[in-house]
């Protein structure tokens, strides 16, 4: 009988801990993916407001939500009245770059 509980335990704990991979993959996961996707758009706007602020004119400010080429910039517009838009590059969320920059290739 003590020989039976024994492996039940081992079984026990073995399906606990599958089950709790199962919730980190399926839970945590997702989560953490959705909450740099919304973060992404929040800081990148911070940091285009604080540049367009410095620009005569700037009327608009809008992001992408999500950093497409995962260089740590998104992508942004900054609308001037009737001048032609300025495209600049901002910081994501969990990256180690800050403000903004010209866009790649301009």
């Amino acid at each position: 009988m003590l020989q039976w509980l024994k492996y039940w335990r081992r079984w026990a704990f073995a399906s606990w801990l599958f089950f709790l991979g199962l919730v980190f993959i399926f839970v945590c996961l997702p989560t953490c993916a959705v909450v740099k996707y919304v973060r992404d758009h929040d800081v990148a706007m911070d940091y285009a407001a604080d540049w367009a602020s410095r620009i005569e004119n700037a009327k608009l400010v809008e992001c992408v939500h999500h950093d497409s080429d995962y260089d740590g910039y998104v992508s942004c517009t900054v609308y001037r009245g009737s001048a032609d838009p300025l495209y600049i590059e901002c910081a994501a969320a969990l990256s180690l770059n800050e403000g903004c920059r010209g866009r790649k290739g301009e």
